[in-house]
């Protein structure tokens, strides 16, 4: 299987940003390839710091969301299988 570059289409998010509310939020989002087709179980990493914050799977829809996320600076990386 030749693999193809992942599209990381985010609906609200970018690979750097920072979530700047007094209180938690909840941070979603969809993952597609080039072709804006969702990409269903891709691993989808938040992180502050080197620490791993949370880890949720992407739906069937491409669609994921981390919920109940302290303010403050964070990193949200994607994987999925067959992709780079």
């Amino acid at each position: 299987m030749k693999l193809k570059s992942l599209f990381y289409l985010f609906t609200i998010l970018a690979v750097a940003f920072s979530v700047s509310a007094q209180t938690n939020s909840n941070i979603s989002g969809a993952v597609s390839d080039t072709n804006n087709a969702a990409i269903k179980n891709a691993r989808v990493v938040l992180k502050r710091g080197d620490t791993i914050v949370n880890s949720v799977q992407t739906d069937d829809n491409g669609n994921f969301t981390f919920a109940n996320i302290p303010a403050g600076n964070y990193r949200v990386s994607v994987a999925a299988t067959g992709f780079v």
